[in-house]
């Protein structure tokens, strides 16, 4: 080797490595600006045909419907300002821009009933509209409109041309999302026109539609480059623009809008009548274009490029194999290694390959092979002890056993009457029975995050959040409490069909800072932990409604407003008496579909211990002294969404 150097003043690594980057730059380089190319080249197709359409919608609207039009929508700005303050809530701004949309489209109020099915029919949520405000603010709209003639036919026919021009582009392949009219007096007009412009007519179907003077904040959408482009206090004039293709800021991506909406890549036509002052407001024609598209278009195009670099390297390998003859045995050595690796024999030793480099590789080779054993064997074993998902977690951030404040949810069962059910069956019945729940069970609890801490006779005791950090744990132990007793349904409605005993169980949460990690001596050592947290999740466990889920406040405050499937939230009205708690406590049930389940005092058969009849959350709030009703469609009193209607039993 020292003589080869010598002689061609490389070692032969090195006139390796260059003959591969010749490779690439002869070869990859051309074939990679072809294929990132492509995106860009349809993004300027895009480009070209929405300029077409949004001139051609120009061109058959006359500048005094314009004029007529956009002085309407400036009057609805002023006329809706005291009603409603700038950028209103998005439910109340909904039901009217879909009266005023129904009103042209349909020309007349539709039913509830024919309300929902038209959204339903478009794909929109049908329950965003309220009849009685719909009616409210579809006389509004008629009210405005009867009082100027003509103007609602000019406005229906200039939407329909909107929405004609919109499918003449997705038919043509562009990937448009809306076409729309605004006005924008500028930003020197003042009040809200300083950060805002108005719309005055969309594309979009009459649930999904603007209304006239509804504001568009350009600010807090980083679309001010919009008003830029045409606005004379900034240097702009009328014309056509569109956003950026190549933005610097972005790695040369395409620039793009970021509104509530998503994110969009626009064009638009900006006009005023050739003799208007330099003051008059500016119409604005507009076309987005759906912009994920177009962003991951390009993102494929820099993966094919990848591909073909890979593609070049396989060639590389395959010129070079005959430059390698003499290194074929220590290259297959390691071929066979990593083979052994692929298919987990993790046991693989490498032979000595020579001496020099290849010697350090073959032992470096095998030291990784040891570490992938090791780490293995670790992942084997905590994914025994807290499922998959939270083996891959410590993996990935690590694992404190140690003791530590953290904040965590903790998650108790019980089953209802197990000291009074127990006497009707041998040990061995007793003990088969709650094997059967538990192997049912907490492989449950492992799948939603959670840490199986221990059992306590017929109680199991988990822990959300630790050993492992978890961002989402009370959300996780309250969809894994509803879960574990929807599998006890499952798993007590087959056997009382075959005549065999049932458990019913309650379960309790509780959030907040305890102190988790690996308690006891040398001689056993046990991961809990102790803490508020920990107590108050079993007392209730002790006040829930059988069969269901009692969580605290403060577990349902840190839920927020995550969507629970299946189940109706019961909140509380007051405060509960619980034990330890001379004040009491806020508790919400979850109701596991509408069954109410009751135990006797005294068993008479094994499968008649437990009383199952349907009901209302109600009537479950009645059975255990709970004060509280179930609030309009699932929904929380506060107005966050919890869940639908239950299902029935």
């Amino acid at each position: 080797m020292t003589r080869r150097r010598a002689r061609w003043g490389l070692s032969f690594r090195a006139r390796l490595t260059a003959f591969s980057l010749g490779l690439v730059l002869v070869i990859g380089l051309p074939s990679a600006l072809v294929v990132l190319w492509e995106p860009w080249r349809q993004l300027y197709r895009d480009i070209e045909r929405t300029e077409l359409a949004l001139r051609t919608v120009d061109a058959a609207i006359q500048d005094v419907e314009i004029e007529a039009m956009s002085r309407f929508a400036l009057e609805m700005v002023d006329a809706l300002a005291a009603e409603t303050p700038l950028d209103a809530a998005a439910p109340r701004a909904l039901t009217r821009e879909s009266a005023f949309n129904m009103l042209l489209s349909e020309g007349r109020l539709l039913s509830p009933e024919q309300t929902r099915e038209a959204m339903l029919a478009g794909g929109a949520e049908a329950d965003d509209l309220d009849p009685a405000e719909l009616a409210r603010w579809y006389g509004f709209w008629e009210a405005e409109l009867e009082q100027r003639p003509g103007l609602r036919e000019l406005l229906a026919r200039n939407r329909r041309l909107l929405a004609d021009t919109l499918q003449t582009l997705i038919d043509a392949d562009v990937d448009a999302e809306s076409v729309y009219l605004t006005v924008d007096p500028g930003a020197a007009a003042g009040g809200p026109y300083a950060e805002h412009l108005a719309f005055v007519l969309d594309s979009s179907p009459w649930w999904d539609s603007v209304y006239p003077g509804e504001l568009y904040n350009l600010v807090e959408s980083d679309t001010t480059d919009w008003r830029a482009s045409y606005d004379p206090s900034s240097g702009g004039s009328p014309g056509f623009y569109h956003n950026r293709v190549f933005d610097p800021e972005s790695s040369f991506l395409p620039d793009v809008d970021r509104d509530e909406w998503g994110l969009w890549f626009t064009t638009w036509l900006a006009g005023r009548p050739p003799d208007a002052a330099a003051t008059a407001p500016t119409h604005v024609l507009n076309v987005d274009i759906e912009a994920s598209r177009i962003l991951t278009s390009m993102l494929g195009a820099g993966a094919v490029t990848l591909l073909a670099l890979l593609l070049v390297a396989t060639v590389i390998l395959r010129v070079t194999r005959r430059m390698t003859r003499r290194l074929a045995e220590p290259i297959a050595a390691l071929t066979a290694g990593a083979e052994a690796v692929l298919a987990q024999r993790y046991e693989h030793v490498v032979p000595p390959l020579g001496q020099g480099e290849f010697q350090q590789l073959g032992e470096v080779f095998n030291s990784m092979i040891g570490s992938v054993r090791e780490r293995v064997n670790l992942h084997d074993t905590l994914t025994k002890m807290l499922g998959e998902e939270l083996a891959d977690e410590a993996a990935r951030s690590g694992l404190v056993l140690g003791g530590q404040r953290v904040d965590c949810t903790i998650l108790n069962t019980d089953f209802a009457g197990f000291s009074n059910l127990t006497p009707l069956m041998t040990p061995e019945q007793t003990v088969g029975l709650l094997n059967t729940y538990f192997s049912e069970l907490v492989p449950l609890i492992k799948q939603h995050g959670g840490f199986p801490d221990k059992y306590i006779g017929d109680a199991i005791v988990a822990i959300f959040g630790a050993p492992v950090h978890l961002q989402d744990h009370a959300l996780r132990a309250a969809r894994c409490g509803v879960a574990m007793q929807a599998r006890v349904r499952e798993i007590n409605d087959a056997r009382i069909a075959r005549g065999e005993p049932v458990f019913e169980m309650r379960v309790g949460l509780d959030s907040g800072e305890v102190v988790a990690g690996a308690i006891g001596c040398d001689l056993k050592l046990e991961y809990t932990s102790i803490g508020e947290a920990a107590n108050l999740a079993s007392r209730m466990e002790a006040r829930c409604p059988i069969g269901h889920v009692l969580m605290s406040e403060n577990t349902r405050a840190r839920i927020g407003r995550a969507r629970l499937d299946a189940v109706a939230l019961l909140p509380s009205a007051g405060r509960e008496i619980v034990k330890g708690y001379p004040d009491g406590i806020q508790a919400h049930v979850l109701v596991v579909h509408d069954r109410l389940i009751t135990r006797p005092e005294r068993a008479s058969a094994a499968n008649r211990f437990y009383h199952y009849a349907p009901a209302t959350p109600e009537a479950i709030a009645a059975s255990i002294g709970h004060d509280a009703v179930l609030a309009p469609d699932g929904e929380d009193p506060t107005g966050a969404p919890i869940n639908p209607e239950p299902k029935p039993a």
